[in-house]
Parts: C-alpha cells; structure tokens; sequence
C-alpha cells in the first residue's frame, strides 16, 4: 500500500497509508492528513488514486506545493517522491509492501454520504478542483459545482445560496 511519512515539529515519526481515492491533507483537522504546520493551508492538497497513479494536486492556490524542489499545482506521484507542503516535508512510498512502522491515527470522523462515492463522483470532483484551482470566474465555478452535484445525486434541479457583502443570493440552475 502506497503511503507518506513525514515527521511532525515534535519530531515524531508519522506514516500515513494512502487507502481511498481521494485523500486529503492540510492543516484543519476534517483532512484525511491533519497536519500541525502554521505555514500549512487548512485544505492544503488531495491525492486522487486512479488505476494504479496517484495524481497529487495543490486545492489552495497560496499554498506552497513543491515536488522534489520544484513548485506543481499537479503532480503524478512515484515512489521516492520528496513533497513540501509548508513546513513539513513527506517522503512518498508507493511499494505495495507494508512497512513495519506504526501508523499516525486520523481525526475520528463519523461520515454519512447522500450517494455512494464512485469514479464517475471522484471524477466531477477532479474536474471541479482543476477549474477552482485555474481562477475560473465565478459564475462559471458556481454552473459546475451544481451540474456535478446534479449529476452525483441524482436529483433534477439544485441551488447555491451565495453571502456576498452580507448579501445573499439564490444561484439555481
């Protein structure tokens, strides 16, 4: 199984396993990685597993994402891969080996989900991360986050309530 290490501020040695299709990490305890980094954004980046890669992308676009000391906004990750995400530094393993190296506990998340999380989901998600992290306009980010949970649910119609200025306003489609 795929997975990074990295050693925390304490200097205590971590390893985290790298299990669903997508996984993310930053700095706010919801990630699938929380990380204690000042310098590290609280939705910092995900890795998207698919067929046997795994794609690392950056979801802030002021957030730091270097890859073997250059600056990606995506990546795809290979073994012995060195990755700065703020102050910390991980090394990628992507052997299918298990190492003998206790592993970090995550945050205990209880999740329900509305819909069953499948490629075709992790896909829209993707594809709406690539045109959030291009500076898309907003009204076209607003049309393809509501088109992508149209198409994840199910449903037939759907809404953005949007707080702009302390104004609110209904975006539907």
């Amino acid at each position: 199984m795929p997975y990074l290490t990295y050693t925390d501020a304490t200097g205590q040695h971590h390893r985290f396993a790298i299990r669903k299709k997508l996984s993310t990490i930053g700095r706010s305890k919801s990630n699938d990685l929380a990380v204690d980094d000042a310098k590290m954004a609280p939705q910092h980046a995900h890795i998207l597993s698919d067929g046997g890669t795994l794609m690392l992308s950056s979801l802030d676009p002021k957030a730091a994402l270097v890859v073997n000391g250059r600056a990606r906004r995506n990546y795809e990750l290979r073994d012995g891969d060195i990755l700065s995400l703020g102050d910390t530094e991980f090394t990628f393993d992507g052997r299918q080996e298990e190492a003998k190296i206790v592993e970090s506990p995550g945050p205990p998340r209880p999740r329900k989900r509305a819909a069953p999380a499948d490629d075709a989901n992790i896909e829209r998600l993707f594809r709406f991360s690539e045109k959030l992290l291009a500076g898309q306009p907003l009204g076209t980010l607003f049309k393809t986050l509501l088109d992508s949970v149209i198409a994840a649910t199910g449903a037939d119609k759907g809404f953005l309530l949007v707080l702009r200025d302390g104004e609110m306003s209904i975006t539907f489609t």
